[in-house]
């Protein structure tokens, strides 16, 4: 099998998202975090299970201050709350992988011509 860098790789991956899924989605999902910086608004989203609240998925979000000052101040007039963690929300939102910055992957480690290849074993023999 031929190997690729990490970023081909993860340029494959956002191709594959930018080819294969629609431009934009409606999403709900809580606020674990939720900061303003330089006007603009930086999310990270959760989703638990319901009858446990463990995790079951996360992604961040950025809502740039173009988009965002004009919507926190019809959002803040609405509502009469400022987004805070805890906060569930619906989201428009498009899905964007940037090749530069994924933040992980799950590797499939082996000890490399010693046997058989086994998921997660994290020990590595030179050969």
């Amino acid at each position: 099998m031929p190997h690729l860098s990490l970023y081909e790789l993860n340029s494959l991956v956002r191709d594959v998202i930018d080819n294969t899924m629609a431009r934009r989605y409606w999403v709900e999902a809580e606020l674990s975090e939720a900061n303003e910086r330089r006007g603009h608004m930086y999310m990270d989203l959760i989703q638990k299970d319901e009858t446990t609240t463990t995790p079951v998925a996360r992604a961040s979000a950025k809502c740039w201050a173009n988009t965002w000052m004009p919507l926190r101040r019809k959002f803040e007039s609405v509502t009469q709350k400022r987004l805070h963690a805890g906060m569930k929300v619906l989201l428009e939102v498009y899905p964007q992988f940037d090749p530069a910055y994924c933040d992980g992957y799950r590797p499939h480690i082996h000890s490399r011509g010693h046997g058989e290849e086994t998921p997660g074993n994290h020990s590595t023999t030179e050969g």
